[in-house]
Protein backbone atom coordinates (compact mmCIF):
# COMPACT_ATOMS: atom_id res chain seq x y z
CA UNK A 1 0.00 0.00 0.00
CA UNK A 2 3.32 2.04 -0.08
CA UNK A 3 1.34 4.29 -3.29
CA UNK A 4 -1.64 5.22 -1.58
CA UNK A 5 0.68 6.33 1.74
CA UNK A 6 2.59 8.33 -1.05
CA UNK A 7 -0.90 10.21 -2.28
CA UNK A 8 -1.66 10.63 1.53
CA UNK A 9 2.03 12.71 1.46
CA UNK A 10 1.10 14.83 -1.27
CA UNK A 11 -2.44 15.70 0.27
CA UNK A 12 -1.01 16.56 3.41
CA UNK A 13 1.72 18.90 1.14
CA UNK A 14 -1.06 20.42 -0.41
CA UNK A 15 -2.78 21.19 3.02
CA UNK A 16 0.62 22.48 4.60
CA UNK A 17 1.79 24.97 2.00
CA UNK A 18 -0.83 25.71 -0.26
CA UNK A 19 -3.92 25.48 2.61
CA UNK A 20 -5.56 22.95 0.96
CA UNK A 21 -5.86 24.33 -2.81
CA UNK A 22 -4.03 21.70 -4.88
CA UNK A 23 -1.19 23.43 -6.98
CA UNK A 24 0.72 21.87 -9.50
CA UNK A 25 3.13 20.85 -7.32
CA UNK A 26 0.86 18.51 -5.62
CA UNK A 27 0.07 16.22 -8.87
CA UNK A 28 1.51 13.69 -10.56
CA UNK A 29 3.86 14.60 -13.45
CA UNK A 30 1.76 15.41 -16.63
CA UNK A 31 -1.84 15.25 -14.99
CA UNK A 32 -3.32 18.53 -13.43
CA UNK A 33 -5.32 16.41 -10.40
CA UNK A 34 -4.09 15.28 -7.06
CA UNK A 35 -4.92 11.61 -6.45
CA UNK A 36 -5.76 10.91 -2.98
CA UNK A 37 -5.45 7.09 -2.18
CA UNK A 38 -6.79 5.09 0.40
CA UNK A 39 -7.95 1.38 0.71
CA UNK A 40 -11.25 1.52 2.53
CA UNK A 41 -13.29 -1.40 4.09
CA UNK A 42 -16.33 -2.30 1.44
CA UNK A 43 -19.44 -4.46 2.67
CA UNK A 44 -19.44 -7.69 0.21
CA UNK A 45 -22.47 -10.63 0.59
CA UNK A 46 -20.43 -14.08 -0.17
CA UNK A 47 -23.61 -16.65 -1.23
CA UNK A 48 -23.32 -19.71 -0.44
CA UNK A 49 -23.61 -20.54 -4.33
CA UNK A 50 -22.59 -17.94 -6.78
CA UNK A 51 -19.96 -14.76 -7.14
CA UNK A 52 -19.54 -12.37 -4.26
CA UNK A 53 -21.82 -9.21 -4.56
CA UNK A 54 -21.23 -5.62 -3.75
CA UNK A 55 -23.41 -4.57 -0.99
CA UNK A 56 -24.93 -1.23 0.65
CA UNK A 57 -21.90 0.41 2.60
CA UNK A 58 -22.79 -0.73 6.06
CA UNK A 59 -20.05 1.63 7.55
CA UNK A 60 -21.82 4.76 6.35
CA UNK A 61 -24.43 5.57 9.39
CA UNK A 62 -26.52 7.24 6.62
CA UNK A 63 -27.08 3.69 5.02
CA UNK A 64 -30.42 2.10 5.28
CA UNK A 65 -31.07 -1.21 6.25
CA UNK A 66 -31.12 -4.15 3.08
CA UNK A 67 -32.11 -7.58 2.86
CA UNK A 68 -29.53 -9.99 1.79
CA UNK A 69 -30.75 -11.72 -2.18
CA UNK A 70 -29.82 -15.50 -0.49
CA UNK A 71 -28.34 -17.56 2.29
CA UNK A 72 -24.61 -16.50 2.72
CA UNK A 73 -21.94 -14.09 4.56
CA UNK A 74 -21.65 -10.24 5.22
CA UNK A 75 -18.10 -10.01 4.71
CA UNK A 76 -15.96 -6.88 4.81
CA UNK A 77 -12.96 -6.89 2.78
CA UNK A 78 -10.25 -3.90 1.70
CA UNK A 79 -11.23 -1.87 -1.47
CA UNK A 80 -8.65 0.24 -3.39
CA UNK A 81 -10.39 3.75 -3.59
CA UNK A 82 -8.87 7.41 -4.98
CA UNK A 83 -10.44 10.70 -5.18
CA UNK A 84 -9.13 13.40 -7.67
CA UNK A 85 -8.87 16.93 -7.05
CA UNK A 86 -7.77 19.07 -10.29
CA UNK A 87 -5.75 22.31 -9.81
CA UNK A 88 -7.20 25.28 -8.12
CA UNK A 89 -9.51 23.11 -6.44
CA UNK A 90 -9.55 22.83 -2.42
CA UNK A 91 -8.90 19.73 -1.26
CA UNK A 92 -11.88 18.72 1.04
CA UNK A 93 -13.09 15.42 2.18
CA UNK A 94 -16.30 14.52 4.42
CA UNK A 95 -15.80 13.07 7.49
CA UNK A 96 -16.93 9.75 6.19
CA UNK A 97 -13.73 9.71 4.13
CA UNK A 98 -11.07 11.34 6.39
CA UNK A 99 -12.47 8.09 8.68
CA UNK A 100 -11.43 6.07 6.24
CA UNK A 101 -8.00 7.57 5.55
CA UNK A 102 -7.51 7.78 9.05
CA UNK A 103 -8.89 4.23 9.67
CA UNK A 104 -6.53 2.87 6.50
CA UNK A 105 -2.97 5.06 7.80
CA UNK A 106 -3.46 3.39 11.45
CA UNK A 107 -3.57 0.00 10.12
CA UNK A 108 -0.14 0.83 8.11
CA UNK A 109 1.35 2.39 10.90
CA UNK A 110 0.57 -0.86 13.11
CA UNK A 111 1.97 -3.23 10.36
CA UNK A 112 5.28 -1.09 9.64
CA UNK A 113 5.66 -1.22 13.44
CA UNK A 114 5.19 -4.85 13.78
CA UNK A 115 7.70 -5.13 10.83
CA UNK A 116 9.94 -2.43 12.88
CA UNK A 117 9.83 -4.56 15.82
CA UNK A 118 10.47 -8.09 14.17
CA UNK A 119 13.53 -6.99 12.38
CA UNK A 120 14.65 -5.49 15.48
CA UNK A 121 14.35 -8.54 17.59
CA UNK A 122 16.04 -10.81 14.30
CA UNK A 123 19.01 -8.30 14.79
CA UNK A 124 19.49 -9.30 18.43
CA UNK A 125 17.65 -6.39 20.36
CA UNK A 126 15.41 -7.12 23.39
CA UNK A 127 11.79 -6.82 22.70
CA UNK A 128 9.86 -5.31 25.40
CA UNK A 129 6.05 -5.39 25.91
CA UNK A 130 4.28 -2.90 23.92
CA UNK A 131 1.82 -1.08 25.41
CA UNK A 132 -1.10 -1.37 22.81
Amino acid sequence: WSAQLETLYAARNCFVHRLGTVGVGDCEPGRALLSLQYVRLASVFRPKEGPEQQMPDIFDPNSLPFTTPSEGWLCAKWAPTAIEFPVGEKLQLAPKVLTEILLFADVCAFALLRSAEEFAVKQGVKATPSSS
